[in-house]
């Protein structure tokens, strides 16, 4: 009885250590090595393209929603949005034309459930850029890039949310990202990654300053001689992230990570550089897409309230490298101007993958609403349109 009793506990042991290394810490046997990598979604050009089953791209052009976690007198991380409120939320982003969806990080398991269910039941589909990021303590902390709440963060994360888009985590309580059982396969509208949200150019700067690697040689991922320490622990984490789920899923998707104006490529002249506090830069053309890599690169920036006439502050140097994209820019609308600089600048397709803050009137009529019965009908506003 005691050998039976031993036999039983040890079989149940071994399970949970299964489960706990497969399914919480992202444990794989690549059993095929050799089996060939597919990518659903690559960049050609300036143009991100949609591969079909039979071979055959399509041209996507993003018109887009970001999508925050935000409900009305909840936080954030609360994931306090149920299912019932995901599925009419997009049906109306669908129906205003739109046809992706921007997430920051992981998000409950609700969210990946209502995304799963209606992708089935509509043949035109919403897409998804997937989002990780590290936590505004260790944004805004004394450490630099490479302490333990920053980088191994950022690492960590890489591996949950590909396992959590392809339906295999289960991931318990967290402060800053969702959790529960992640069952849904919705990798098959996941269209990319974006790496960070809004970077702490201190902590840019500083990391920059420490004795740090500049560049970063990897098997997707490299950079060239022009990048930066802080680029590099990028290319790093984004190169960590397309080989896990090239191994362990057979399988790419377009990958990057977000600016803002105060991170921009551009250097400003320095009495004007000071006023807007820039002081560090990240630049997409920085990163090399190595030949394993199918899927691309594209850059993402979220725009807020930027500086009126901007492009008359800018530094001999940029100007000089700049040449005749300034020549012949649009300077009839600040916003315009701006993206198209961004475009024309980069390499790759530029998505803006959020805009400005949510406006006073929302904010009022969400204070308001959450003293009311029928606040539900208010939260569309928290969505912002990109």
């Amino acid at each position: 009885m005691k050998k039976f009793l031993l036999g039983v506990f040890s079989i149940v042991i071994c399970i949970f250590i299964y489960i706990y290394a497969v399914y919480f810490k992202g444990f794989y046997i690549d059993l095929d090595p050799q089996a060939p990598i597919t990518s659903s979604f690559q960049i050609e050009g300036k143009d991100i393209l949609i591969v079909h089953d039979d071979g055959k791209t399509e041209k996507l052009i993003i018109k887009g929603v970001d999508l925050p976690s935000t409900a009305v007198s909840h936080y954030a991380a609360d994931y306090a949005i149920d299912y019932d409120t995901y599925m009419r939320w997009f049906e109306l982003i669908s129906d205003m034309g739109a046809n992706t969806i921007r997430i920051y990080t992981i998000y409950n398991d609700v969210f990946y459930d209502a995304f799963y269910d209606y992708n089935i039941q509509h043949e035109k589909p919403l897409y998804l850029l997937q989002g990780l990021q590290v936590s505004e303590w260790a944004n805004d902390s004394k450490s630099d890039a490479y302490g333990n709440e920053f980088y191994n963060s950022l690492k960590e994360d890489a591996i949950q949310v590909v396992d959590a888009i392809h339906g295999k985590l289960i991931m318990g309580a967290h402060q800053q990202k969702g959790s529960s059982f992640y069952d849904k396969d919705v990798s098959p509208w996941v269209m990319g990654y974006i790496i960070g949200n809004e970077w702490n150019a201190k902590t840019i700067a500083y990391t920059n300053e420490q004795h740090y690697p500049a560049s970063y040689k990897g098997e997707y991922i490299s950079t060239n001689d022009e990048a930066n320490a802080f680029e590099a622990m990028l290319a790093d984490v984004m190169d960590g992230l397309i080989s896990y789920e090239s191994h362990k899923y057979k399988t790419q998707r377009l990958i990057t990570f977000n600016s803002t104006y105060d991170t921009d490529p551009f250097e400003y002249d320095s009495f004007y550089a000071s006023q807007m506090l820039k002081f560090a830069t990240l630049d997409i053309n920085h990163f090399v897409k190595e030949k394993n890599y199918q899927s691309g690169l594209f850059a993402s920036y979220h725009l807020y309230d930027y500086y009126d006439r901007f492009y008359q502050y800018f530094s001999d140097g940029q100007k000089e490298a700049l040449g005749e994209i300034l020549e012949h820019l649009d300077t009839t609308n600040l916003y315009t101007t701006y993206t198209s600089l961004l475009n024309e600048y980069h390499d790759v397709p530029v998505v803006i993958s959020g805009y400005s803050y949510p406006a006073p009137v929302a904010v009022i009529l969400l204070m308001e609403a959450s003293m009311k019965p029928n606040r539900e009908k208010l939260l569309f506003l928290h969505i912002r349109i990109f």
